[in-house]
């Protein structure tokens, strides 16, 4: 990167805080109407064609998905009720994960690209982008831990017992504060008697 920056635009790399597209190239003609970049029109149009494509086949399997599994388990008996709800709950698991990263990273790098090719100027806003991206990770297997009711609960257990243990080790801390102030009132009480 070093290279290029400094062979194709006489820059030093550590000069740069930013590099962005430029869509269209300021007029040079009478008429001060101004010309696309076609390479950056090409790259975005590469880019749709990416995203455009993902996001088809994620609503097109999503949809069939489904109606297969809502198909398939309108058949199930009544011994297999429990299997039927665990599979409501994987897909509604896998839905919420699939809306997380639309949410947090397709719609707002959409924005951040898109914004720029029609002339719109996003600004401080662009700064979320970093935030969102961030945020992914960490929100993701959320879905599946909550939803699931076996995750859920233990989820729950964990919690409980690590309540219980803060609740008596605040208790213990308690009790030792109270021995150690009844001690030294203790030892305060005989030493003002002698």
């Amino acid at each position: 990167m070093r290279n290029l920056t400094e062979t194709l635009y006489h820059l030093d790399i550590s000069d740069i805080s930013y590099i962005a597209a430029v869509f269209y190239i300021s007029p040079t003609s009478p008429n001060n109407v101004p010309s696309l970049n076609t390479d950056a029109w090409l790259a975005m149009c590469q880019f749709s064609i990416m995203v455009g494509t993902s996001m088809f086949c994620v609503f097109y399997l999503g949809s069939r998905c489904y109606s297969e599994i809502f198909i398939q388990l309108s058949r199930c008996s009544a011994q297999c009720k429990l299997a039927s709800a665990l599979q409501k709950q994987l897909f509604f698991a896998l839905v919420v994960q699939t809306v997380i990263p639309l949410c947090l990273m397709y719609i707002p790098v959409c924005v951040f690209f898109f914004c720029p090719l029609l002339g719109i100027d996003i600004g401080v806003i662009s700064t979320f982008l970093t935030h969102t991206v961030t945020l992914y990770p960490a929100l993701d297997p959320l879905p599946n831990m909550f939803i699931i009711k076996s995750y859920r609960m233990a989820i729950r257990e964990i919690w409980t017992k690590i309540k219980k243990m803060v609740h008596l080790a605040s208790i213990g801390s308690t009790i030792d504060t109270v021995n150690s102030v009844h001690s030294i009132l203790r030892q305060h009480n005989e030493s003002s008697v002698i």
